[in-house]
């Protein structure tokens, strides 16, 4: 079940509507925004270094779309400082091996 809603949320991610009418095989149906509200990839988190996240960044991103990948500062602070809060940051935690932890967002275009 988990499977079929998946793609369902990857299709509808960027509209105001979707109806969804399950029976032996599933309907869906997405209606475009009619007020010219444009999908943002920036405020959908993922993280950077997972297939998974750059798989759902390009389908939220039309086929052209990334996982913004931690800055050149933040992977040198969590190289130097693992297991610590990236600059006191509750919610950026550096791994005991030094690696950033937290999540980014979606960003249009290749990866550079």
């Amino acid at each position: 079940m988990l499977s079929k809603a998946i793609p369902i949320l990857l299709v509808c991610a960027c509209t105001s509507r979707s109806t969804v009418s399950e029976s032996d095989e599933a309907v869906v149906t997405c209606e475009s925004e009619s007020d010219g509200n444009q999908c943002e990839p920036r405020h959908y988190s993922c993280t950077p270094n997972n297939p998974w996240g750059e798989v759902v960044c390009d389908a939220i991103c039309l086929g052209n779309g990334y996982c913004a990948p931690y800055s050149a500062v933040e992977d040198a602070w969590c190289a130097r400082y693992p297991g610590q809060f990236f600059h006191g940051n509750p919610l950026q935690l550096c791994d005991v091996l030094g690696n950033p932890t937290w999540q980014t967002h979606c960003v249009p275009g290749w990866l550079p």
